[in-house]
């Protein structure tokens, strides 16, 4: 992902021109962070890959909600999932139950129970360095 789109020198483009917004594509290969003016930081991303699975004795399908969204709440720490699912680190929530949030593991492919799946040291940067406070845009798409 990320590695082929530097060997090909391609420059990513964010589909956000105003303000400073979190974008992710719901295939879950890439995340991007931009304030206008700036050029993006991109990273590898996961995000839901479509499948049912099972949480707290129901069936649940993963995939993560599109549109124009905003951070609506943080945890800032390691924290274990409300639905029985493993750890998360410092998750972002823009909708519900799903955050953009980090992750040790982040395969090439779709593989998260819907929500955007970025390492932790990029989620550190976000929060650290960009700072992606309550009401900063995600958009997912």
């Amino acid at each position: 992902m990320t590695r082929g789109a530097l060997e090909a020198g391609t420059r990513p483009t964010p589909r956000t021109t105003v303000g400073r917004t979190t974008e992710s594509t719901r295939t879950g290969s890439s995340s991007s962070s931009s304030t206008t003016g700036s050029s993006p930081r991109t990273f590898d991303a996961s995000s839901g890959n479509g499948e049912t699975y099972q949480a707290l004795g129901r069936t649940q399908r993963a995939y993560a909600p599109t549109g124009d969204l905003t951070v609506i709440r943080q945890i800032d720490a390691m924290h274990e999932s409300t639905l029985g699912l493993g750890s998360m680190y410092r998750s972002k929530y823009f909708y519900r139950g799903w955050a953009v949030r980090g992750s040790g593991h982040i395969p090439p492919w779709p593989a998260s129970h819907g929500r955007v799946r970025v390492s932790n040291a990029a989620i550190s940067w976000v929060c650290d360095v960009w700072g992606a406070p309550t009401g900063t845009g995600v958009l997912v798409y």
